[in-house]
């Protein structure tokens, strides 16, 4: 580890993939970073592509990974009758 950055190696010893603590992700991604506890649930939901990779207590991650965010549906409001309907026939 040099820096906060991981070196991954093949069989020939050059370094090919750096990967970065997810605070340092944070840091470069947003503004003000998210805290850590945040980014570490969204790593357990999924929320981070490509996922992130955890080494003992620490997670190292690809400095062009992206947080995926989740879209939510939108709840049909009305009366009952209605969004029965609206849900069997789309």
């Amino acid at each position: 580890m040099i820096g906060g950055a991981f070196f991954l190696e093949r069989s020939g010893g050059a370094p090919t993939l750096k990967l970065i603590t997810l605070k340092a992700w944070a840091s470069a991604n947003f503004d003000p970073p998210p805290s850590l506890n945040t980014v570490r649930r969204w790593v357990r939901v999924g929320l981070i592509m490509p996922l992130p990779v955890k080494h003992g207590r620490q997670y190292y991650i690809e400095p062009t990974a992206s947080y995926v965010a989740v879209k939510s549906e939108k709840i049909p409001r009305g009366r009952l009758v209605d969004r029965v309907l609206m849900a069997r026939t789309g």
